[in-house]
């Protein structure tokens, strides 16, 4: 019998890339060519995935080309922010086939996954998912904090007001289904990978702006968390030494200088009274000074954080996401300008930054991804189905 981790590496290996040959299969997941062609050969007679054309070759045989069926497994991706969770339900391919969410009553553990439980019927009884739920893999469930993916235990949210809560297996009980529990920017990390404008980037790092702040590295194909799943937390990165005091109870952290609620926080204080992001760089635009410099000040903030990622990790692309917050010129630039003055010097070029604009509902289908990558990882499709 074949090991699920040979499994578990083609099926990726095809969902990262495909379609793909067998050939182009064995090249990229370094496997032989027999171990390849028994593989696939179980894959699509389980349904798992389907040939989908021929590609000419110069010479000899046209390869046969393979990708992963969308419709053989189904995911749930729930998120929390405190004050509601938001749910979205994908295929294999990540397709989004429904979106809802549902207020939380309170933030109580017992309350949460009544909450989750509710919103996912929800989901699945929606008439334009249309699917069998005995087809659903797995859920997965992002929060912000630190999250150990591990036992699925949330070991502190200060968002949540958590500790030591074992949302997963509390979950997991109570739907009756694979549950894996992430931190949010770990989730949007995956799902940048999976599905995003890092489709194709074995090592890229992506950094989460919002109500506070957090990245998600994957490095070499795969989410790099650390030890108790805590690495990416650059939020909580001293970047001001004895700088404004942080809700970890630390000083000078980026989250203290550069989320929105700080940001807005201080506008305010100034006497800039702009309601959101997108005013405040509008304030900026008309040459308002404090707004200037207080989008300054965060954007250069957020920009050396950047570098020291790149100087520890050196990824290959970096994907900065306003989630649920659109991220102005003033801001970007001033990232830009930070991040690229203190890149270690000896690069080539700085790997390329993105900036993304996201929705509230970036963290669900994170959730979606990270489950989605711990089935394809673990070779669920071994199990019998």
């Amino acid at each position: 019998m074949l090991e699920p981790t040979a499994t578990a590496t083609v099926l990726t290996t095809i969902r990262d890339h495909e379609p793909l040959s067998r050939a182009e299969i064995a090249y990229r997941a370094r496997l032989s060519p027999s171990v390849v062609s028994t593989v696939t050969r179980s894959l699509i007679e389980r349904g798992v995935v389907q040939e989908v054309g021929t590609e000419r070759a110069a010479m000899g045989r046209p390869s046969i080309l393979l990708r992963v069926r969308p419709e053989f497994a189904y995911f749930v991706g729930l998120s929390l922010d405190g004050v509601r969770v938001t749910g979205t339900l994908v295929d294999l391919g990540g397709a989004v086939l429904a979106d809802a969410d549902e207020r939380l009553r309170d933030r109580a553990p017992a309350s949460v996954v009544d909450a989750c439980a509710s919103l996912t019927a929800r989901l699945l009884d929606r008439p334009e998912a249309a699917i069998d739920p005995a087809s659903v893999a797995s859920i997965g469930i992002a929060l912000s904090g630190l999250v150990d993916a591990a036992d699925g235990t949330c070991i502190q949210s200060t968002v949540m007001g958590w500790d030591d809560v074992p949302i997963g297996p509390m979950l997991e009980r109570r739907l009756e289904r694979p549950v894996v529990a992430a931190n949010d920017a770990d989730a949007v990390a995956v799902g940048e990978r999976l599905y995003g404008t890092a489709t194709g980037f074995d090592d890229v790092a992506v950094l989460s702006i919002g109500q506070g702040i957090g990245a998600g590295i994957v490095a070499s194909g795969r989410l790099f968390q650390g030890t108790h799943g805590a690495a990416g937390e650059l939020g909580h990165c001293t970047i001001e030494l004895d700088g404004p005091p942080c809700r970890c109870g630390k000083r000078g952290c980026l989250e203290a200088i550069a989320s929105v609620p700080a940001l807005m926080e201080r506008a305010r204080a100034r006497g800039v009274d702009a309601p959101d992001m997108e005013a405040l760089e509008a304030e900026a635009a008309t040459g308002d000074p404090v707004a200037t410099e207080e989008l300054e000040r965060a954007g250069s903030a957020i920009g050396l954080a950047l570098s020291h990622l790149v100087n520890l990790f050196s990824p290959a692309l970096l994907i900065v996401t306003g989630s649920g917050t659109k991220l102005g010129p003033v801001l970007r630039s001033a990232a830009h300008e930070r991040y690229v003055q203190n890149v270690i010097p000896m690069l080539p070029s700085p790997p390329e930054l993105r900036f993304r604009h996201e929705d509230g509902a970036v963290w669900a289908r994170g959730a979606a991804a990270f489950a989605t990558e711990s089935f394809l990882v673990k070779g669920g499709v071994m199990d019998d189905r």
